[in-house]
């Protein structure tokens, strides 16, 4: 998981507090504490990692991370070192997309 995506998250849960009013809630924001979101955000980034990680090897995955290319239909060669597989999945993760708007 991204930081980006909790960051946001975060962002959002402060937008839906500024418009609690408008549904009879009264909330107020004191202040923010960005040293310790950062820690806690960073440290539950990790976890999630970790998580992640740890369900790959309990299912016989082998993570491989670097620049890889298929060298066959059952080969890939990532950063100079060959691996084969009958099954290969390559995770490249994923950019927001922001199209252009006139």
């Amino acid at each position: 998981m991204r930081t980006k995506k909790v960051t946001f998250n975060c962002a959002s849960h402060l937008e839906y507090l500024k418009h609690m009013k408008d549904y009879g809630i009264s909330a107020e924001l004191k202040s923010i504490d960005f040293k310790s979101f950062k820690q806690k955000r960073d440290a539950y980034v990790q976890k999630l990692n970790d998580i992640y990680l740890s369900n790959l090897q309990k299912s016989g995955i082998e993570l491989i991370k670097g620049l890889g290319k298929f060298v066959s239909k059952s080969a890939i060669d990532v950063n100079g070192k060959k691996y084969t597989a009958d099954h290969i999945v390559i995770a490249t993760g994923g950019y927001p997309f922001v199209p252009e708007v006139p």
